[in-house]
């Protein structure tokens, strides 16, 4: 099927690889096609849907976005002027186009870090007022901030990631799963699932998997002390037992709280299997009462490594760890570096009234939170005034 338009230069639209155009008519605009929680939407789509001199013309003019997700087809609305000088005026132009076919991903972790990056680069206050509130639930308990912040993040995705949507798992589900996840999140382009592991921890130690079936201590026991050589470390690598080695999503959100500053920094474990060199075996000083198993690079700079605790062990015991500090190299910062915050006092006493306040104070209240929501929105660009 040939892209069909009926644009005239110097307004040349054309189809990016994987989509095809199926057609493009006048057509009477309806209310829920030009509501403003569609006009975002349709703002991403055509921006990766299509290329050209139209796209910056088109999207200035945007109406609104409609999706069937039974013939995966998009459906996009904007307002022309009528080519005819007989008929002069505005009238509703509909483009209908559908995937040519999926395209497939290697790691749909890694496309949301990347598209998280892209969006906390350009919009670098809506990510600092967000982990600012997360950091702020400390002032409430040491541990509060870590539960507040998976459904913080979840909800940030569902609200400034337009290609993305995540759902909180929950406690009760997450006792239940076998993988390691508080948040799930499906890509709406490619329909990628996925499981999300959010880490809310101070800058330094960090546990990238809690091993539950205790499988990994074991086997790199197997080895002995000491794994050399680039054929001993891919053997072990390459075992079931270090599935998790190449399959966790872990997602830090990491705090110097003396600073006060905050990073989002992503363990790169493709970087890590890489140029793992050596797996040692040390005895660890400062009371721990097992030894470690220790990776190291070439220049015998530390990675990350594999503490004893069998499954009946607490999960701080056992399990993959890191450093952010001392393996600093083998982490993205998705945040471009460290940035600032700031305790949010009025959220804490905000917090404790609405404890002791009913249902429809809350109702009340979160109308009042979306309206701000939008405004940030609107002062980021992503909603049109």
């Amino acid at each position: 099927m040939t892209a069909i338009t009926t644009l005239r230069p110097p307004y040349a639209l054309k189809p990016l690889p994987c989509w095809i155009l199926i057609r493009e008519h006048v057509k009477q605009l309806d209310e829920r096609h030009a509501s403003a929680e569609c006009l975002p939407r349709a703002c991403f789509y055509f921006q990766m849907f299509f290329s050209g001199d139209a796209v910056e013309h088109i999207i200035a003019n945007l109406s609104g976005y409609v999706y069937n997700p039974q013939n995966n087809e998009h459906t996009i609305y904007y307002t022309a002027t009528r080519p005819h000088k007989a008929r002069r005026g505005r009238e509703i132009r509909e483009l209908k186009f559908r995937q040519r076919k999926i395209v497939k991903r290697n790691n749909p972790y890694n496309d949301f870090t990347k598209r998280l990056g892209l969006l906390t680069r350009k919009h670098p206050a809506l990510i600092a007022t967000t982990l600012s509130n997360i950091f702020t639930m400390r002032l409430i308990g040491n541990k509060t901030h870590g539960d507040l912040a998976e459904i913080g993040i979840s909800e940030f995705i569902n609200q400034y990631m337009y290609d993305f949507h995540s759902v909180h798992v929950g406690k009760d589900l997450f006792r239940a799963k076998s993988q390691e996840e508080d948040i799930k999140i499906v890509n709406e382009i490619t329909n990628a699932e996925f499981p999300v592991s959010l880490k809310a921890y101070g800058d330094g130690p960090l546990q990238l998997s809690t091993d539950k079936k205790f499988r990994m201590f074991p086997r790199l026991e197997q080895e002995g002390k000491n794994i050399t050589g680039r054929r001993g470390v891919k053997r072990v690598l390459a075992d079931p037992a270090f599935s998790d080695f190449r399959n966790i999503s872990v997602l830090p959100l990491i705090y110097d709280e003396k600073a006060m500053r905050c990073n989002i920094l992503v363990f790169n474990y493709d970087r890590a299997e890489t140029e793992t060199a050596k797996i040692v075996r040390e005895t660890v000083k400062g009371g721990r009462k097992h030894p470690v198993y220790r990776f190291y690079d070439s220049k015998d700079n530390y990675i990350c490594e594999v503490r004893y605790g069998d499954a009946t062990a607490n999960a701080l015991q056992r399990g993959l760890w890191t450093h952010t500090r001392n393996a600093l190299s083998y982490f993205d910062s998705i945040t471009n570096g460290w940035i600032d915050y700031s305790h949010n006092h009025i959220l804490v006493k905000l917090f404790s009234h609405a404890l002791v306040s009913s249902e429809a104070g809350h109702s009340n209240g979160l109308e009042k939170v979306r309206e701000d929501i939008k405004r940030l929105q609107r002062d980021s660009g992503m909603l049109s005034s």
